[in-house]
């Protein structure tokens, strides 16, 4: 299998800059404390069809602004894993909007929105894992029915009354090509607004069945150390 892998990401390597289809942006939500710098992320593929095995697309020009038609934050350059990236300080708590849009000769691109969120380092903050935890789905059915996914009967309820007064955190090990489909998710069953940070898996070896029971703890471990350095 990890012979398989090989081939798989080779093809993805060889292929990333070939013009096959469309491209495909997904966001890269995050959270960060008034004040303090954070990089925004959004990470472009081509859309294959191949969900986690898509080619990144590298040395696409895209510029950031704050708002639709805000603030202009900068232009950069998507690296060889697809992502572009732009430094952000938010000035004050809330939720902000970042979009990111290609940069090219016409005027088809659509721009993307980035939710960043920013609190007050004395603020309540929860993290919350998504899978056998607000959803009710076996693993290996989530790429399938994970936008539809049932969920357990007290968990929007309390996540509700959680959320009047602390910053909610979904933090799940799903792959960010699920990114919108978790959303779906979360709006069918009303969960409250709040930061969806997800992994990213690079090969075969990260499917569920076949990567190392620990990869996902230590996944979130990471980010919660990370979160815990910015003070949130």
């Amino acid at each position: 299998m990890r012979f398989f892998s090989f081939i798989a990401l080779f093809f993805i390597t060889a292929t990333s800059n070939a013009g096959w289809g469309d491209i495909v942006a997904t966001p890269m939500e995050d959270i960060t404390t008034v004040g303090s710098r954070i990089e925004v992320k959004i990470k472009y593929e081509r859309d294959l069809g191949l969900g986690m095995l898509n080619p990144d697309v590298e040395g696409l020009m895209v510029k950031f602004t704050h708002g639709m038609d805000g603030k202009a934050l900068g232009i950069s350059r998507s690296d060889y894993n697809g992502i572009a990236k732009m430094d952000f300080i938010p000035p004050s708590k809330g939720r902000y909007s970042i979009y990111a849009k290609i940069i090219d000769n016409s005027d088809q691109t659509i721009p993307i929105e980035i939710p960043i969120y920013a609190v007050d380092r004395e603020d309540g903050v929860i993290v919350t894992d998504i899978d056998g935890t607000i959803s009710d789905l076996p693993a290996y059915l989530i790429p399938y029915y994970g936008h539809e996914a049932p969920t357990f009967d007290f968990a929007p309820k309390l996540f509700k009354l959680l959320s009047e007064n602390t910053q909610i955190i979904y933090l799940t090990n799903r792959d960010d090509a699920l990114y919108y489909s978790t959303h779906d998710f979360l709006n069918l069953h009303e969960f409250p607004d709040g930061t969806l940070i997800m992994n990213q898996w690079d090969s075969m070896d990260d499917l569920p069945y076949l990567r190392d029971p620990l990869d996902p703890a230590l996944f979130k471990i990471k980010i919660i150390k990370t979160l815990l350095s910015r003070g949130v």
